[in-house]
């Protein structure tokens, strides 16, 4: 959210969702952003380890964060 305190959301053309689900792909994990605003969708199989889970919200974690400062460099913060 543009606002977490206010609850106001980014921009739809900010396309938040497909630049962080691209940086996740890019830290190799594949999620997709819903379409529903900016959401991301995972799928993980259902004999998942916590390991692999672990891997899995550290390039979330990462993502976010990169795609954070993109968007804070790029003034739409």
């Amino acid at each position: 959210m543009r606002d977490p305190k206010q609850r106001i959301p980014f921009e739809s053309d900010l396309q938040v969702g497909v630049r962080a689900a691209a940086a996740l792909f890019e830290n190799g994990v594949i999620s997709r952003a819903m379409p529903h605003g900016d959401i991301l969708g995972f799928a993980p199989p259902l004999i998942i380890t916590r390991k692999e889970i672990d891997i899995i919200v550290d390039a979330t974690a990462k993502s976010v964060e990169t795609t954070y400062r993109a968007l804070k460099a790029e003034g739409a913060m």
